[in-house]
């Protein structure tokens, strides 16, 4: 099964593509309209799974992210928000993991009080679409999910497993780039 493939059986048709055509190994984003929930679109990268990034530990994998947002937020500019980012993943060589907070920086898109970026296990789509194994090597799928700065420094200070009982807890709308912080 291909990548493609695998997003689509999850994720239903691909609605659209984008790629910097300002840069000649730019990261593309695809995008799937109505996912996982009617007014939610889903975004994943393309190509970072081509770049061998390591963990922590000096385990080399190969990873795309993905992204959710209400489908009031321009595509486009979710697109170039994940692409941004993908390509920064690729500079560094390192691979994002469950946890790993990035940020802050500036908003994640125009508008957006958002600055971090919080990594987690893609828990919102069928245990089946986190890891395409058909591939080789496999490829893990990583949800990316943007987050308040003081989001960030909690995570940070009291750990990943604390910030991810209170998103339990509190269930906030993760998609929702205009949302209050949770801590």
């Amino acid at each position: 099964m291909t990548l493609i493939e695998h997003l689509e059986s999850h994720l239903g048709e691909m609605s659209g593509g984008w790629k910097d055509p300002n840069r000649e190994n730019a990261i593309m984003v695809a995008g799937f309209f109505g996912q996982p929930f009617k007014d939610i679109n889903t975004y994943s990268t393309i190509g970072l799974s081509e770049h061998r990034l390591v963990t922590a530990t000096g385990i080399y994998i190969h990873q795309e992210l993905v992204c959710t947002a209400y489908r009031n937020f321009a595509g486009e500019k979710i697109a170039s928000f994940l692409s941004t980012f993908a390509e920064s993943v690729v500079s560094s060589h390192k691979a994002l993991l469950r946890g790993d907070v990035v940020g802050p920086s500036g908003p994640v898109i125009l508008g957006s009080h958002l600055n971090s970026v919080y990594v987690a296990v893609p828990m919102i789509f069928p245990g089946s679409f986190e890891v395409l194994d058909a591939a080789v090597p496999g490829i893990a799928f990583s949800w990316v999910i943007p987050i308040h700065e003081n989001e960030a420094r909690f995570v940070r200070t009291n750990g990943w497993e604390r910030f991810e009982e209170i998103l339990e807890e509190k269930d906030p709308e993760l998609w929702d780039l205009h949302r209050e912080s949770v801590v």
